[in-house]
């Protein structure tokens, strides 16, 4: 006895010691407390277990005790309580697909759109190649948000009409209908739980429960406004009439963010505005006034045949050889140059500018500058001159010239020398006529295609972009209200959905009460004083739903369900009249 009530005490006076004194670190454990296979567990590695859930216990309560008051007391609750219900996956998913879906693709449009400088920049109006810049171009301020400025395809016009009424009826009267169903949900759902806290007005339940979102609703939100009961409630009704008027509105902004242009061009004006040709008709060239005795009116030769003579008249510069006047053979490139007292003659300062235009500006690096290349100081074409140079055209390909070549040019038919040609390389040609570059530059501007008509269909994206920011913090407010009612109202918990036949049973009921009338008074009763005694007037107070209507009708539904789950299948029911 002695012996075995010492065993006891040792082990009471384990446990209270285990109980009482903190337990060693798991790098303190023994060795042997992990080996035991095959002999059963040790005490030590019972109280393992315990040891490690003790730990992730304390360590979550210190985590939540730290969070903020809100979040443990408000938050964390809601979290615990929330459960995957098909109602609540379902709510999620229209939430992603049709709330936030839409923000997301703005996202990826203003990235795609950030290099010409964003959704929100001004926009610039293209319809094509264009001399310079168009006129009217930019469009700054509210105006850019209706510059349809992401088009595509060409269509004629009937079939861009139907592709406009299309979206219009399709997509523009689907979203309103979609916004509406859920906003109904949202709103009767929130309607309850007002109506848990005080009486609402008979015409506000009408309109919201009968009709959802409608100017009838607007109506009456706007007249109980002045009337809440409760800052909550006021701000719920603030929120709904802007929600409405968001989803009523829906549709002409899907509208107007869409639509179809006509199929443009750009066009220049010429002959000092009095005529104008498409921009197409134009092409680089260089124009001609002058070549040996002969004058031109700017005569345009197209494509600019003077490049490739002057890819190797620089070429020759480089590395040819040149008499002086004297006789002297020297390099082109390293040649002294002298100032002739003629008024007429100018010489290159530096190698590098010494090409021969005869009467033609020429960029120097400090001015302008008329210059005329004196042959008599250094000239190719001496005697025995057989030297030849490699050179390399616009197109890649490698040449071979003699150093005195001489290069014609053929102008109406008629071949000049290229050093006598006045000739301008900054030019656009059109039907054979030059026109300078800084001429029509910036006289460009968007007119329609009389040619080949059509119409492009497509968006403007500063528009869309704001319909999709809009509309994704409206569908996350809607959640977040609909998410209250979910949690914070008792009807709602319980099951119960408000629909429109319940909603006319209920204002029958409020009205009962409230004219004292039978169902058939009230329907053959006149419209007009009816109206006066529910909707109020201003010496009359309005009728109110208030929450002993849905109370009695939730105690109904709990007696026959709890009746319905204490019958068994195939049982027939007992007492029940509403059972036959």
């Amino acid at each position: 006895m002695d012996s075995n009530a010492n065993l006891i005490m040792d082990e009471k006076t384990e446990y209270r010691g285990l109980e009482q004194d903190p337990l060693p670190t798991y790098s303190s454990w023994p060795p042997e407390a992990a080996q035991d296979e095959g002999r059963g567990k040790t005490r030590w590695t019972k109280f393992r277990g315990t040891v490690a859930w003790t730990q992730a216990y304390d360590s979550t309560k210190q985590a939540i005790e730290k969070t903020p008051s809100f979040a443990r007391d408000k938050v964390w609750p809601i979290v615990r309580k929330a459960k995957p219900t098909k109602k609540q996956i379902y709510a999620f998913l229209i939430l992603l697909f049709f709330g936030i879906g839409p923000m997301l693709v703005a996202v990826v449009l203003g990235m795609l759109m950030s290099a010409g400088g964003g959704l929100f920049a001004a926009k610039t109006i293209s319809c094509g190649n264009s001399l310079g810049k168009l006129q009217n171009s930019t469009v700054v301020g509210i105006e850019g948000l209706f510059v349809l400025d992401l088009v595509a395809g060409k269509f004629p016009f009937s079939q861009v009409k139907i592709i406009d009424v299309g979206w219009d009826l399709c997509v523009g009267r689907g979203a309103q209908l979609l916004a509406w169903w859920s906003s109904y949900i949202v709103f009767s759902d929130a309607l309850l739980r007002v109506i848990e806290r005080h009486p609402t007005s008979f015409q506000t339940f009408t309109h919201i429960a009968l009709e959802g979102a409608s100017l009838g609703s607007m109506w009456a939100l706007l007249k109980n406004l002045f009337k809440s009961r409760s800052k909550q409630t006021w701000i719920l009704f603030f929120y709904m009439l802007i929600s409405i008027f968001w989803i009523l509105t829906m549709p002409t902004v899907l509208s107007a963010m869409t639509g179809y242009v006509n199929t443009s061009i750009a066009w220049v004006s010429i002959g000092n505005g009095s005529q104008i040709v498409p921009a197409s008709e134009f092409v680089n060239g260089a124009y001609i006034t002058k070549a040996g005795n002969q004058t031109f009116d700017k005569v345009c030769l197209e494509n600019d045949p003077f490049t490739g003579i002057y890819y190797q008249l620089s070429t020759r510069d480089d590395y040819c050889n040149c008499s002086l006047s004297n006789g002297t053979i020297t390099s082109y490139y390293n040649r002294s140059h002298i100032y002739d007292s003629s008024p007429d003659i100018y010489y290159n300062l530096y190698p590098y500018i010494s090409y021969p235009y005869i009467d033609s500006p020429y960029w120097s690096g400090y001015g302008y500058g008329r210059y005329r290349q004196n042959k008599t100081i250094c000239s190719f074409d001496y005697p025995n001159n057989t030297e030849t140079f490699t050179w390399t055209d616009k197109s890649g390909q490698t040449r071979e010239s003699k150093c005195n070549v001489k290069w014609n040019v053929t102008i109406a038919g008629h071949d000049y020398d290229y050093n006598s040609v006045n000739y301008s390389d900054y030019a656009y040609c059109n039907n054979g006529k030059g026109y300078d570059l800084f001429e029509l530059e910036d006289t460009s501007r968007c007119l329609p295609d009389t040619a080949f008509p059509g119409y492009q269909w497509g968006f403007s994206s500063m528009l869309s972009t704001l319909f999709a920011i809009v509309h994704s913090v409206w569908a996350v407010s809607m959640y977040i209200i609909w998410q209250d009612a979910q949690f914070n109202s008792e009807l709602v918990k319980s099951g119960f959905a408000l629909t429109q036949l319940r909603a006319a049973f209920a204002l029958a009921t409020a009205a009962k009460d409230k004219t004292g009338m039978k169902s058939k008074e009230l329907v053959r009763a006149d419209t007009k004083s009816l109206e006066n005694q529910l909707f109020g007037t201003k010496k009359k107070k309005e009728a109110e739903v208030d929450y002993g209507i849905f109370q009695n009708e939730l105690k109904g539904e709990r007696s026959r369900n709890e009746s319905s789950l204490l019958r068994r299948p195939g049982w027939p029911s007992v007492g029940r009249s509403d059972d036959v």
